[in-house]
Parts: structure tokens; sequence; C-alpha cells
């Protein structure tokens, strides 16, 4: 009985192990596939938890991203691209504006 009451007694911490976000939270989370209107990305620290990221840029699968936290949408965690992030990545994309060349 003793044996019982100290583990009774003893601190047991039964709250989740996994990370409660809020938003603007930033992390680093590693792109893992191409999906329909973005990547599904995984969250550190082994954390299962359905997380994606949508966004039209072209990024490397497997690539370590940091992105902010911005809400739970359908059961999946919701991601965006950090300032610098989307920087490094739309650099490549994004060409200064010509204006079109009109001939009279």
């Amino acid at each position: 009985m003793n044996n019982q009451s100290s583990i009774i007694d003893s601190d047991i911490d039964f709250h989740s192990p996994l990370k409660t976000f809020k938003s603007g939270d930033t992390i680093i989370c590693q792109i893992q596939a191409k999906t329909s209107g973005g990547f599904v990305v995984g969250l550190p620290n082994k954390d299962i938890r359905s997380a994606f990221l949508p966004t039209q840029l072209d990024i490397n699968i497997g690539l370590p991203i940091e992105v902010f936290y911005v809400d739970n949408l359908d059961g999946r965690m919701l991601f965006s691209l950090t300032d610098e992030e989307f920087r490094k990545h739309a650099g490549r994309r994004i060409r200064a504006y010509q204006p079109p060349q009109y001939s009279c």
C-alpha cells in the first residue's frame, strides 16, 4: 500500500508533450511533400500533427524552412512563410516590372 500511495503522491504530469502554438509563433519546419496549393510540412521534435504551408513558390523537398503559425484549419495546422523565407524563395521568380513597349 505504501508503494501505491507514493505513486499517487508523486507529481505526475498529464499535460501533452506537444507544443501549443499561438498565432505568430515562429518555428523551423521541414518541407515534406508538394500538394495541391502548397506543401505538407514536418514539425520539430517528432510532432506528428498534420501541418500545411500554402504557397505557390517552388521549394525543395527536405529543406528546413522558417515559418510562423497562423491557425488550425480543418484539423491541420496552418503556417505561413516568414518575410525572410519568402524573399529568399520568391527572389528567384520575381522580376522587376517592365512597362509594355508600344510602337506608334
